[in-house]
């Protein structure tokens, strides 16, 4: 569902370093975080990524899930207020 109905609509971003491909972002026309990714071994520079991001104005919010914890907890660093959005069950 997500894939589908989130990311699917939202613009594309390759994260690069030094010529690199380390990662990507996705961010939806309201200028949401939808997602974020890095590749394991730059998962420290996360923070430093969303930061970034907030610095370039790209972004002024953030709807990430809780199971990417690394990039979720960065977008925590950074927030003002959290709310809900959707709830996880297994039946």
């Amino acid at each position: 569902m997500w894939e589908l109905l989130y990311i699917a609509s939202s613009k594309n971003f390759l994260i690069k370093k030094s010529e690199e491909n380390i990662g990507y972002c996705c961010i939806d026309d309201n200028k949401c975080l939808i997602q974020l990714f890095l590749l394991k071994e730059y998962h420290s520079q996360m923070d430093g990524a969303v930061t970034l991001l907030l610095d370039l104005n790209l972004i002024n919010s953030a709807s990430l899930s809780f199971k990417e914890p690394v990039a979720f907890n960065s977008c925590l660093l950074h927030s003002k207020f959290t709310q809900p959005n959707t709830c996880c069950f297994q039946h």
